[in-house]
């Protein structure tokens, strides 16, 4: 027991000094704007799949800009999706600059996701005198300056790559799944941004440099389209910038269900594209075991009456739970400070029945980190949005094409 105590402190106390870094990293790091006289020749690209909860609002978004001179092109997946009505919409009601551009995607192809298969229809469709790409998920909530802010970094000849990370803050605090994706992903998002990864959602380049790079080709054969950005900046000898202003929040709600799958979703796109998942495999063994343990000590402390084993099963469970609460708290006060530094509210505080419920779930998690690194690491298919491909390595295969089918979800705040 005194080996569990010991090892439950330490990990705790490790990962509250890294969130403490992490902190430090979104507070005080600068992230240039771009400014007004480079604002030109700029695409925003997403590709839709299903129409998102957040689609209309973060559309209009876009619409709105503080940008001088930019496009928006919007990937729908076929003629019957859902979201081609609503964009459809929009455009008539809410494009009185002529900025966005509807397309369907091209006929799927068979070794790369339907996202990716949507982009590279997208790039291929762009002017030659197009100077900046940013690259936006359906689900992002922007702000006026999002675009200026994406491509601010890229002024800098070194980087080549300009990105932020994505925080969940449900509206519905009584959703457990909801709670468990967030706490999940409280933790993954430090060793993303200070190990500078690519995020999808929000992500931007020169598109001069995506045209003389590779990167093109290594989508035709991706399974999402953030994986080959650090083989591309590489090839193009150029940094990764992680922007602490694009730190977006996510407040969708979703299932426990939901919540698992996505988890492993996540962890199987590491496994495929990061060379350092063993080291997230032992992580997550070693976080696990330690619950685990601490568990069976006090089952045992319980049957055998040992009270004073119990006691420090239950001190250990405390102090534990305390530090790893306390760093959820560093990273989502991070988080608020970026919502600051681009002139929005913070988040609201934490209530004293939040840190109780965060406190709760964080054993919970670690057992479901494990779980979905077990099952990322022996994943053979993985399901994405209704569609289900076969993966090997990283190579990826769709098995087959089905069109997004409407779902009662979309007409509520629920992930899909």
């Amino acid at each position: 027991m005194t080996l569990i105590f010991w090892a439950i402190l330490i990990g705790a106390v490790v990962n509250v000094l890294i969130a403490l870094r992490f902190y430090f990293v979104i507070r005080f790091t600068e992230s240039p704007t771009l400014p007004v006289d480079q604002q030109e020749d700029a695409v925003v690209i997403m590709a839709v799949r299903g129409c998102d909860p957040t689609l209309k609002k973060n559309v209009l978004g876009l619409l709105n800009q503080n940008f001088r001179d930019y496009r928006i092109v919007v990937v729908v997946d076929s003629p019957s999706d859902p979201a081609l009505s609503v964009l459809e919409q929009m455009k008539l009601e809410s494009d009185h600059d002529d900025r966005l551009l509807i397309m369907l995607m091209d006929p799927p192809r068979p070794n790369c996701s339907l996202k990716c298969n949507a982009i590279i229809g997208a790039v291929e469709s762009l002017p030659v005198e197009t100077q900046w790409i940013a690259f936006v998920d359906a689900d992002v909530d922007v702000y006026p300056d999002w675009l200026a802010d994406v491509l601010g970094p890229l002024t800098n000849s070194k980087v080549c790559v300009s990105t932020g990370n994505q925080w969940f803050e449900p509206n519905n605090k009584e959703s457990i799944g909801a709670m468990l994706r967030s706490i999940w992903s409280a933790g993954a998002i430090v060793p993303t941004v200070l190990l500078e990864h690519t995020w999808a959602g929000t992500m931007a380049v020169r598109y001069e440099d995506l045209i003389v790079s590779r990167l093109i080709d290594d989508w035709k054969t991706a399974i999402v389209d953030d994986g080959p950005m650090a083989s591309f900046a590489k090839q193009m000898d150029g940094q990764i910038f992680v922007s602490p202003k694009l730190m977006m929040v996510n407040r969708e709600d979703c299932s426990k269900a939901f919540s698992i799958a996505w988890i492993t979703r996540m962890l199987t796109w590491s496994r495929i594209y990061e060379s350092t998942f063993w080291i997230t495999l032992i992580h997550a063994s070693i976080s696990a075991l330690l619950v685990v343990g601490l568990v069976s000590s006090a089952i045992m402390a319980v049957l055998t009456l040992d009270f004073i084993l119990l006691f420090f099963c239950l001190l250990t469970f405390a102090l534990g739970s305390a530090l790893l609460v306390g760093g959820y708290w560093l990273v989502r006060e991070a988080i608020s400070h970026s919502l600051q530094r681009r002139g929005l509210e913070k988040l609201e505080p934490l209530e004293r029945k939040d840190f109780f419920t965060l406190g709760l779930g964080m054993g919970l998690v670690q057992l479901l980190y494990l779980y979905g690194c077990v099952r990322a690491k022996l994943a053979k298919t993985i399901r994405w949005r209704g569609v289900e491909y076969r993966l090997k390595d990283k190579a990826v295969e769709l098995v087959e094409y089905q069109p997004y089918k409407h779902d009662a979800t979309e007409k509520t705040p629920v992930s899909l």
